[in-house]
C-alpha cells in the first residue's frame, strides 16, 4: 500500500507541469523570505544611520556648548566693566548700553558721572529705583570717550523697561537660576555636562567678583553672602541683560545686543552645526540640560538629523549583490530544470521509439524462426525469402544498436578524431555496395559522383556510418518519390571535403528544421506513423562531423526533396 502510494506521488511529480509548479512555488516563497529579510535589513540600516547621525549631532552639540560657554563666560563676567569685554577681537558692539540702578539716585543724562546725585532731588526719591548711565566715561585726560557714549540706547532702555521693573526682575532671578538648576548632583550625562560647564562659567564670575571687590577697597576676603558681588544674565521683554550687584546695594547692568550676539554665536559653531539657532529661556524650568547654555539663559536649537533614506549604504550594496545572485540562481535553475525536463522527455521518447523499433524485427524473428524450426516451410524459394528477411531485420537491429552505442560513446567521452589519410576511390568502392543495398530494399537507385584519384584525411569508419545514416534516412522518407534516384557525391572544395546526399522525396518541413539534429525527437506514436527509426540518425551525423571539426547543413533539393551536406576541413595538400 505504501509503495503504491509513493509510486503514485513520484509519477505525479515526474510530470513537467508539476515540476514547474513546484519550482515556481519554491521560488516565490524563497523570494518572499529574501524580500522580508531585505526589508528588515534596510530598516535596521536606516535605524542605525539615524542613530549614528543623532550620536554625531549630540557630540557636536556638546562640543558647541563647551565652545560657546568658554567664550561667553569671560564676556558675561566683564560685560559691566569699564574696560572692553573679553570677547573675540575685543568687539564692544555686543553691548548696547551700560546703566546703574540705585535706590536713591536721580536720573542722570549721558554725561553724568557714576555715584553723583542732585542733593534734595535725590532725597525726595530715595525709595524709587532709578537708572543712571555708565557709558559716558571720561578718559584719563578728562574728555568723554565718544566710542562708549551710547545715549540713544540708554534713552530707549528707560522707555522700554522702567527701573522698578528691572529691579523686580533682578530680584526674581537671584540667585543665579542656571546655577541653581544644576546645583544637585545627577548621574545623567547631559546634566553632568551642564554642571561642568556651569562650574567653568562660575569661575569666571568669581574672578570678576574678586576684581570688583579689590576696586571697591574691600579689605580681607570677599564675604560669601547673598549680598556679595554677583553676576546674573536675565531676560526682560525678550531682551538680554547682564546684572551685577555691588556690595553697596547698587545694581550695575549691561543691555546686550542679542541679535548680533546670537549671529556671532551661530558663526562660532557653523562648522559643527550649520543650521543651529538659539532660543531664550525665560524660566529655568524650560531648560533642557542637553542643549542649555551655562553662561546665559538660552539653549541651542538644532535641526533633526538629515533623512538618510535616499542615501546608499553598504547594506544596500550587499542586498543588491544578494538579489542579483538570487536572480542569476533562479535563471540558471530554470534553464537547468528546463533542460532536465527536455532531456527526460527525449529519453522517454527514445525508449518508446526503441521499443517500437525492436518490437517489429523481434516479432519477425520469432515468427520466421519458429516456422523454419518446425519445417513448416518446405518450398526452397520461400525458405530463402524468409532467411533474407531475417538477415535484413538483423542488419536493421545492428544498425540501430551501432547508432545508439556510438552516440552514447560520443556523449560520455571527449571527442577524439582518429583521422588518417584515406584514398577516396578505395573508400567509395568499399561503402557503395552497402549504400546501394539499403536503397534497393525500397527500389531506389544510388547515383555516385566523386573526385577520382584524390586522398583526404578523415575517420573513414565514422564517416561511413554518417553517410549510411544519411542514405538510410533518404531510403525511409523518399521511398514513394517519383524520381527514384538518390545522389551521393564526395568532392574537394577550397580546403574542405564535402559529402552530399540528396533525394527527391517530400523534403523536410520548415517547422522541423529547428529540431532536425536533436536526439530522441521521435516518440512511439510518431515512429508508428512515419518511417522507422528512433530519431537518432541525424543527431549522430552532427556529432561525428563536430568531432572531426566539420559541419552538417540542410537545404531543399531543386525540384523537391532534401539535401544534407557534411563538410570536413582539410589541412595541407593532398592529391
Amino acid at each position: 500500500m505504501m509503495r503504491s502510494w509513493w509510486w503514485s506521488i513520484s509519477q505525479t511529480l515526474a510530470r513537467p507541469w508539476m515540476l514547474w509548479s513546484i519550482f515556481v512555488a519554491v521560488t516565490l516563497l524563497a523570494s518572499l523570505g529574501l524580500g522580508l529579510l531585505s526589508y528588515h535589513a534596510m530598516h535596521l540600516s536606516r535605524v542605525r544611520q539615524i542613530a549614528e547621525a543623532s550620536k554625531e549631532l549630540q557630540q557636536n552639540v556638546r562640543v558647541a556648548l563647551w565652545r560657546l560657554d568658554s567664550r561667553l563666560g569671560p564676556f558675561i563676567a566683564t560685560a559691566n566693566d569699564h574696560r572692553p569685554p573679553l570677547m573675540a577681537d575685543h568687539d564692544p558692539t555686543y553691548i548696547r548700553c551700560r546703566f546703574l540702578i540705585a535706590n536713591a539716585v536721580a536720573i542722570a543724562g549721558p554725561t553724568a558721572q557714576p555715584g553723583r546725585s542732585s542733593g534734595a532731588k535725590g532725597k525726595s526719591s530715595a525709595s524709587v529705583p532709578r537708572y543712571q548711565s555708565r557709558d559716558a566715561i571720561t578718559a584719563p585726560d578728562g574728555r568723554l570717550d565718544p566710542e562708549l557714549n551710547r545715549g540713544e540706547a540708554f534713552a530707549e532702555l528707560r522707555a522700554r523697561v522702567p527701573a522698578p521693573q528691572m529691579m523686580q526682575a533682578a530680584q526674581q532671578w537671584m540667585p543665579n537660576e542656571i546655577a541653581s538648576l544644576v546645583a544637585q548632583p545627577s548621574a545623567d550625562s547631559n546634566q553632568l555636562e551642564l554642571q561642568n560647564r556651569n562650574s567653568l562659567v562660575q569661575q569666571q564670575f568669581a574672578l570678576n567678583q574678586f576684581a570688583q571687590a579689590a576696586q571697591q577697597n574691600v579689605a580681607g576676603p570677599v564675604p560669601q553672602t547673598e549680598n556679595q558681588i554677583s553676576i546674573r544674565p536675565i531676560w526682560i521683554d525678550a531682551e538680554l541683560f547682564v546684572l551685577r550687584t555691588r556690595l553697596d546695594g547698587q545694581i550695575e547692568g549691561a543691555w546686550l545686543d542679542w541679535p548680533r550676539l546670537r549671529n556671532s554665536m551661530m558663526d562660532d559653531i557653523a562648522d559643527l552645526i550649520p543650521q543651529a539657532t538659539f532660543a531664550p529661556l525665560p524660566t529655568p524650568q524650560t531648560a533642557d540640560p542637553e542643549f542649555a547654555l551655562a553662561a546665559i539663559p538660552a539653549q541651542i536649537s538644532v535641526p533633526l538629523p538629515a533623512d538618510t533614506s535616499t542615501s546608499w549604504s553598504p547594506t544596500d550594496t550587499s542586498l543588491c549583490f544578494a538579489w542579483s545572485a538570487w536572480a542569476v540562481t533562479i535563471l540558471i535553475a530554470a534553464l537547468a530544470l528546463g533542460r532536465l525536463i527536455a532531456i527526460s522527455e527525449r529519453r522517454a521518447a527514445f525508449v518508446s521509439a526503441v521499443t517500437h523499433e525492436l518490437r517489429t524485427p523481434l516479432t519477425t524473428f520469432r515468427l520466421y524462426s519458429d516456422l523454419l524450426a518446425r519445417d513448416i516451410v518446405s518450398d526452397p524459394d520461400q525458405r530463402r525469402d524468409y532467411l533474407q528477411t531475417l538477415c535484413r531485420e538483423a542488419d536493421r537491429l545492428s544498425h540501430l544498436v551501432d547508432n545508439v552505442l556510438r552516440y552514447s560513446k560520443l556523449q560520455h567521452t571527449a571527442p577524439h578524431a582518429c583521422t588518417q589519410l584515406v584514398d577516396v576511390d578505395t573508400w567509395i568502392s568499399r561503402i557503395t555496395p552497402r549504400l546501394a543495398s539499403r536503397l534497393a530494399e525500397v527500389q531506389l537507385t544510388l547515383v555516385t559522383e566523386f573526385d577520382s584519384g584524390s586522398q583526404v584525411r578523415m575517420d573513414d569508419q565514422a564517416i561511413e556510418q554518417a553517410v549510411f545514416n544519411l542514405v538510410d534516412n533518404a531510403a525511409k522518407y523518399a521511398a514513394d518519390a517519383d524520381d527514384r534516384r538518390v545522389h551521393f557525391s564526395a568532392k574537394r572544395r577550397a580546403g574542405t571535403f564535402v559529402l552530399t546526399v540528396a533525394d527527391h522525396g517530400p523534403g523536410i518541413p520548415h517547422a522541423l528544421t529547428g529540431t532536425l539534429f536533436q536526439p530522441f525527437t521521435k516518440s512511439s506514436d510518431v515512429a508508428a506513423e512515419t518511417a522507422s527509426g528512433v530519431g537518432l540518425g541525424l543527431s549522430l551525423v552532427k556529432q561525428i562531423a563536430t568531432a572531426l571539426g566539420g559541419t552538417v547543413t540542410h537545404r531543399p533539393t531543386s525540384g523537391g526533396g532534401a539535401t544534407l551536406q557534411i563538410q570536413l576541413p582539410q589541412h595541407g595538400s593532398h592529391r
